[in-house]
């Protein structure tokens, strides 16, 4: 829908479960890291789309072979993460540095 010039939508399974909803938004209303984000990714002499997201995820926690384990799963089926790993943010504290940040020790370089 659209609403003062706004996008709006809400998606939904066949069986009426929420997935997401979703806001057409300036890139200047989204958050500093965002927008940093942003930068380093896009043309800067492009207009630019951007919508805030919000996904409905069910957090499952249990154990697997003996370990403690976590999934994020959607409505729709799909895993976002696992084991802890969320989204490639590694919060498991075990210093094997999984966090996208270019400065792993590997010298694939050769």
């Amino acid at each position: 829908s659209n609403v003062a010039g706004r996008t709006f939508g809400v998606s939904v399974t066949q069986e009426g479960a929420l997935v997401e909803t979703e806001q057409e938004i300036a890139l200047s209303e989204a958050p500093a890291i965002v927008r940093a984000v942003t930068a380093k990714r896009f043309d800067s002499d492009i207009k630019l789309f951007c919508e805030r997201k919000q996904l409905v995820v069910y957090e499952i926690e249990g154990l697997r072979d003996g370990k403690a384990v976590s999934l994020l799963v959607t409505p729709t089926g799909t895993v976002l993460s696992h084991d802890g790993d969320v989204m490639g943010d590694d919060d498991d504290d075990d210093d094997d540095d999984d966090d996208d940040d270019d400065d792993d020790d590997d010298d694939d370089d050769d």
